[in-house]
């Protein structure tokens, strides 16, 4: 993923400094292009479709960067600085704010490691301090980085505007999901049938259609499907949860990362989009697979 993310940051900047209409902007066939962000720039997708892409790829590439600077002798000492340069590039060019906060969700689960491992907080001052040294030479080093910054700075001062500070935007969202099932008497007994809150159901058959993950399953599936499926997504994110906390007491460390990237996707991520239903099977799996240990 480390690796990975070099190239991915020379797209998304390439893109970031062409033009909409750029070929490396244009949709497929010619036509079309990605969403706009503030300042005339798109909001790269990199070598994915659409935006979320890179959210959930950064994701991942920021799990094992942090895993690399807490832990000695265990990847290449060059790899975490690569991988946080290469991240922190992307943050800034992407012109996305959600690039930027479900990262800083993969972060928090520091809290995680400094309640169960209080005496691991040594490692979470190696993280931060690594994390920004490369900020700081990216940003007395680069021009591009010092312009993503400027745009990015116009983004979140143009999208305060509408839904408030960064703050406040970011739990209000999670928020209006959480709120789905106490809403949940506006919704038929029976659903439209699978497929019908997305875009092509609405386009196709006439539905409305809805971002809303939980609101989807209920237009969907019905009260009944609804709340069962609902329940189904919040039982799985817990069970790996208590299982991440678990490999944390026993000082395996990544996967409480890997949970801070899969975690919130898992539990209220739109999984109708196929890029985010990609990462929701491979981020879960890639956290459990990290728990397991060698026997001697």
């Amino acid at each position: 993923m480390m690796i990975l993310a070099l190239p991915m940051t020379f797209i998304v900047a390439e893109q970031f400094q062409a033009d909409r209409e750029d070929i490396i902007n244009v949709g497929a066939g010619g036509s079309g292009y990605q969403l706009e962000t503030s300042g005339g720039k798109v909001r790269a997708s990199g070598t994915f479709s659409f935006v979320t892409g890179i959210v959930f790829f950064y994701c991942f590439t920021i799990s094992f960067v942090i895993h690399g600077f807490i832990s000695k002798n265990l990847y290449n000492k060059t790899l975490p600085y690569l991988g946080a340069g290469a991240t922190l590039l992307a943050m800034v060019t992407a012109g996305s704010r959600s690039v930027i906060a479900d990262c800083l969700q993969v972060v928090a689960c520091f809290g995680f490691l400094a309640y169960f491992k209080p005496n691991e907080f040594g490692k979470i001052t190696a993280s931060v301090f690594g994390l920004s040294s490369v900020a700081i030479v990216l940003y007395s080093q680069l021009d591009l980085f010092k312009e993503g910054i400027e745009f990015l700075s116009l983004r979140f001062e143009e999208a305060a505007n509408v839904e408030g500070n960064p703050i406040e935007a970011f739990f209000n969202r999670y928020l209006e999901i959480l709120m789905v099932p106490y809403h949940s008497l506006e919704f038929e007994i029976i659903g439209n049938g699978l497929g019908s809150a997305t875009r092509a159901g609405s386009t196709f058959g006439g539905y409305t259609w809805s971002e809303n993950a939980w609101r989807r399953a209920f237009m969907e599936g019905g009260l009944f499907f609804g709340f069962a499926f609902i329940i189904w997504r919040i039982w799985i994110t817990k069970d790996l949860l208590i299982s991440c906390i678990k490999a944390v007491k026993s000082n395996n460390h990544l996967p409480i990362f890997l949970f801070g990237a899969t975690g919130p996707i898992l539990l209220l991520g739109i999984l109708g989009q196929p890029t985010n239903l990609g990462f929701v099977v491979f981020g879960a799996g890639l956290c459990l697979a990290s728990m397991k240990t060698k026997r001697g």
